[in-house]
């Protein structure tokens, strides 16, 4: 089956969406880097590197479907973002409008009885939803220990890997 061209354009959206999103945790994790938070720092990496994970995975699936994915332009992301709260508040609501543009491409897919794609967003969808909760839960951990006690924090988030 044919893919349609508005999931074509609306799947090199999304990877364009999710180097973006590799570009803005690398970011915060070079903001963090600079506040000595080597904890934060290599959750902020990681979660960069599996952004750019999701990308790479959707311009396979596009080639095997043989169509050449386009890539754009990325916006430029910011360079210094506030406090930690405000980093973590930023990337769970970042994560939010992700899930929003992943669950539009899956009500897209279903409209255009384009079942592959579906399926293959729909892992995305659960996924995305486990980003939503860490990110939440990485809120709700600091808001407990609080900011005055941020060693602790930093040391619990450098045990992701």
């Amino acid at each position: 089956m044919k893919m349609t061209e508005r999931l074509i354009a609306a799947i090199n959206e999304q990877i364009n969406k999710e180097l973006y999103s590799a570009y803005l945790y690398r970011s915060m994790a070079m903001d963090t880097a600079e506040r000595a938070l080597d904890g934060v720092t290599n959750w902020l990496n990681l979660q960069s590197r599996e952004e750019m994970g999701h990308a790479e995975t959707m311009i396979s699936y596009l080639e095997g479907r043989g169509v050449r994915p386009e890539l754009k332009p990325i916006a430029g992301v910011p360079n210094s973002f506030g406090t930690l709260r405000e980093i973590l508040t930023q990337s769970l609501h970042h994560e939010q409008s992700i899930t929003k543009s992943i669950e539009e491409i899956v009500k897209m897919a279903t409209e255009d009885h384009d079942y592959g794609v579906r399926i293959f967003f729909e892992k995305f969808v659960v996924e995305q939803e486990e980003e939503e909760e860490n990110a939440q839960h990485n809120l709700d951990r600091l808001d407990l220990i609080g900011e005055g006690a941020i060693a602790i924090f930093d040391k619990e988030m450098g045990m992701r890997e």
